[in-house]
């Protein structure tokens, strides 16, 4: 029997697995199937006279080490020695994998030694990480719920509310425009992580990160991109704590419009009651998205309908209140930080490796979603933009938010740089490295002046003259990052 699925088959079986986890959340909500009974029916004669074949592709998911290894070609096209450094296994053993990837369609070679997923292959993937991520939350926050349930005291003592938790060790929100740098930095220090933001926005590769969207210069650009699992393994194998990223879009963004509807609040206050079980089960704090740009915050507890929080407020000097239920502004979905457990990272030398093998794949713009352009051609649109747009607020705001987010990740950038080119000064990378890090510098140089042209605010002027000069910054900061890329790469090709 034919071990191959064809397209067809593939995409049939990736609608029975949407079938069979949808199924529920439909007739509660009162909705249809999302598949309709004549595909149904088709499965069942795919999977009658196919089993072999489709056991044979499925087997191919059914190892935790070829999971990881298609996690990372979900990044895009992987060479070999990046799957190997990243992965940690022998060549034999990805070697074997690949065989095994590449022979039921899964996988496809691009050239000698670089290995891409087929479409197939990520619509399963994608069908499969989805459901496992519904069904574990689920399981989270039902078992959350019946372990308050018989744990809760049914005397409470005088003054003291039953609807109220905090986290042994809050953590502080680290003032930076990049807010998830920011939020995963106070957190791991919290959970006594000696660390700073260069090293986390080095180490996970957030620093590199330059990205803005085709149309307009929109404040979403800092945060509209593929990378974030990508951070989160970084997190883990880096600073020794294992993350659960979440993005959920499949509730729809909060709020739906310019003032929440019933289906909003209903929304936000299932969402509030899955996070306070979760900061329960876990006791640390969580990184969670809403602030007003929007951006991430930290949650340390709960008080009645409230979320006690640590929020870019501290850094200005303001009271720090906590955030009722329903005033996240959430557009795009729901999503939180977890740091689930303690893990061991990798030894240091190894760890710095797959920093810099991160950090050239954000910087050559990787992990773009459609609409937006990252890498060093990110500077070219967006000058273009500010030349040709017109003048209005949303386009201020968004310039000057993005300005202030990639001058900050640039200057990072060119500590980190530093950083490594000093630990390996005697080696052959310390050089290249070196100099990656004064190109970055000079590139930082350029968006400090954008940043002071165009300073962070909602409104602002945006005069043509204004615009025309900043234009001429992004295409002076250009150039450097190009030459920081070429000397990255050059260092990983000398790592010795």
């Amino acid at each position: 029997m034919d071990l191959f699925l064809t397209q067809g088959h593939s995409l049939i079986l990736v609608l029975m697995f949407i079938e069979s986890f949808n199924k529920k959340r439909c007739e509660r909500f009162g909705v249809g199937s999302l598949v309709s009974r004549k595909n149904s029916r088709k499965t069942k004669d795919v999977l009658a006279s196919s089993g072999a074949g489709i056991a044979e592709v499925l087997g191919g998911f059914a190892n935790e080490r070829r999971l990881q290894l298609l996690a990372m070609m979900m990044e895009g096209p992987m060479e070999f020695d990046e799957l190997q450094n990243a992965s940690g296994l022998s060549k034999t053993a990805v070697a074997n994998h690949l065989k095994r990837l590449l022979r039921t369609g899964v996988v496809r070679r691009l050239e000698r030694g670089t290995y891409v997923l087929s479409e197939d292959g990520l619509n399963i993937l994608s069908a499969i990480g989805s459901a496992y991520s519904v069904t574990q939350r689920r399981r989270q926050h039902e078992a959350a719920k019946t372990a308050r349930l018989y744990s809760r005291d049914p005397t409470p003592k005088e003054g003291r509310e039953m609807d109220e938790f905090e986290v042994k060790n809050k953590a502080k929100w680290e003032p930076a425009y990049t807010s998830y740098v920011g939020t995963v930095t106070g957190i791991l220090k919290s959970l006594g992580i000696k660390t700073e933001m260069p090293d986390v926005g080095g180490y996970t590769g957030y620093a590199f990160l330059v990205n803005v969207a085709k149309s307009a210069t929109c404040a979403s650009a800092p945060t509209c991109h593929t990378a974030f699992k990508l951070f989160a393994k970084a997190v883990e194998t880096s600073f020794g704590w294992k993350i659960e990223f979440n993005w959920d879009n499949e509730s729809g963004s909060y709020p739906s419009g310019d003032s929440p509807t019933p289906d909003d609040l209903k929304r936000a206050k299932a969402y509030f009651e899955l996070m306070k079980s979760t900061l329960a089960r876990t006791n640390r704090p969580i990184g969670l998205w809403g602030l007003v740009v929007p951006e991430y915050f930290i949650m340390n507890g709960y008080k009645g309908n409230h979320y006690l929080v640590s929020t870019m407020r501290e850094c200005h000097n303001k009271p720090e209140e906590p955030l009722k239920y329903d005033s996240l502004q959430a557009p795009g979905g729901f999503s939180e930080i977890i740091f689930e457990k303690e893990t061991k990272p990798l030894k240091l030398e190894r760890r710095d490796k797959q920093a810099l093998q991160r950090a050239v794949r954000v910087a050559e713009g990787r992990y773009a979603m459609d609409g937006y352009v990252q890498g060093p051609k990110a500077f070219d649109t967006w000058a273009q933009q500010l030349k040709e747009g017109q003048e209005n607020v949303l386009l201020y705001h968004g310039n000057s938010y993005v300005g202030a987010c990639t001058h900050e990740g640039l200057e990072w950038a060119a500590q980190f740089l530093k950083g490594l080119s000093k630990r390996y000064n005697e080696q052959s990378q310390g050089d290249t490295l070196h100099s990656a890090s004064k190109e970055y510098s000079k590139a930082a140089a350029c968006m400090k002046e954008f940043a002071e042209l165009f300073p962070f605010a909602f409104e602002g002027d945006f005069p043509e003259a204004k615009r025309e000069k900043g234009a001429k910054l992004l295409k002076s900061a250009k150039p450097h990052v190009e030459s920081a890329l070429t000397h990255m790469k050059e260092a990983l090709k000398t790592w010795t």
